[in-house]
């Protein structure tokens, strides 16, 4: 019985061990997946030689986004509203930019630059922004955000 017992128990930490392995190779992927999204975005806003909006940027936000494809229409207007708020601030963002997966009906990638972080957190106390977070709370859009460092 003890040796059952056991094998449950490695059994279960295997189980915990691996699911939050996969959770953190799916958000990496996230990030692989919104790479050449990001990338082609920026090559359109500022052509393939040009300087980057948001090289100098000290608050660069990644969010992934994963929609009901029946929501999608409506995600995108409450994101819109989002960034015109965000885009009506004295000091607004230098990108604020939404993406999505040709061949994927559920992801939408969000790529947002402010000069500053201060001016990121102006952003987040306006009322557009406590609104569009508790849209996705009641639609139970998954989120998933990660900072981004630039290396070049």
């Amino acid at each position: 019985m003890a040796s059952l017992k056991y094998i449950l128990l490695v059994a279960a930490l295997l189980g915990a061990a691996t699911a939050s392995r996969l959770e953190l190779n799916g958000f990496s992927q996230a990030i692989k997946d919104a790479e050449g999204e990001m990338e082609s975005y920026m090559e359109a806003l500022v052509g393939k030689s040009g300087d980057r909006p948001d090289k100098d940027a000290e608050a660069v936000i990644l969010t992934k986004y994963i929609v009901k494809p029946d929501r999608s229409l409506e995600f995108i207007k409450a994101f819109k509203k989002l960034k015109e708020a965000a885009m009506s601030l004295k000091n607004g963002p230098v990108i604020y930019a939404l993406s999505k997966p040709k061949f994927d009906n559920l992801i939408f990638y969000s790529y947002v630059a402010f000069e500053c972080v201060e001016d990121l957190k102006e952003h987040l106390k306006q009322d557009a922004a406590k609104e569009f977070i508790k849209y996705t709370a009641e639609e139970n859009i998954v989120v998933f955000t990660t900072p981004v460092y630039t290396i070049e």
